[in-house]
């Protein structure tokens, strides 16, 4: 693909101006998700002792922002309660990203503990999607835990989540709980002895 061509594609991405940091319109931004994606990043995430993250990319399709890609980052820290991505590593899947056309629509991590009350995002969850809502970024967050819950969450831009397939249940507005586990080989997590 010529350059040309990648900066008219990349023109999709681009979001509308800003003054003072505030989007002059700020519409609800819709978020469609497979449910086998959705249960592919629970297994990853929950599958060790750490919390654990990735960024998710996808494209812009008739209004909805799609979520199809895991990009995996290095970490700066990694312990039961706090995952830290590594800015070059997180910036180099950003550049992999625009590189083909995608955007960032997603941060999914995972939290210590079991049931509803423990996949709310914390004050850290909240205020990093700020940063990326104050610099346009579509991203939707994802917190899911071991016993199936996730919850997806933004630091206050309206959204919108469609899940589609089967194998995940909605409990209440943003929250689903995973009915079932996908099996396959072990994988390696960062930061677990």
């Amino acid at each position: 693909m010529k350059s040309s061509e990648r900066s008219k594609n990349l023109r999709v991405l681009k979001t509308p101006s800003r003054s003072n940091g505030v989007c002059p319109t700020q519409t609800t931004s819709r978020h469609a998700i497979s449910s086998l994606f959705l249960l592919d990043q629970w297994r990853r995430l929950t599958c060790g002792k750490t919390e654990q993250l990735i960024a998710v990319g996808g494209v812009r399709l008739e209004g909805w922002w799609t979520h199809q890609i895991a990009v995996f980052v290095d970490y700066d820290v990694v312990s039961a309660g706090e995952v830290r991505a590594n800015f070059a590593s997180s910036h180099r899947g950003l550049v992999q990203l625009s590189r083909h056309a995608h955007a960032l629509t997603g941060i999914f991590h995972s939290h210590p503990g079991f049931g509803r009350g423990a996949v709310e995002p914390s004050s850290t969850d909240l205020a990093t999607h700020a940063r990326f809502e104050r610099a346009g970024y579509p991203t939707l967050g994802a917190i899911f835990n071991k016993d199936g819950f996730v919850k997806f969450f933004t630091a206050g831009a309206p959204f919108e989540v469609q899940v589609i397939g089967g194998g995940v249940q909605e409990v209440e507005a943003n929250v689903y709980r995973m009915l079932t586990r996908l099996r396959r080989v072990p994988l390696r997590t960062f930061g677990d002895a």
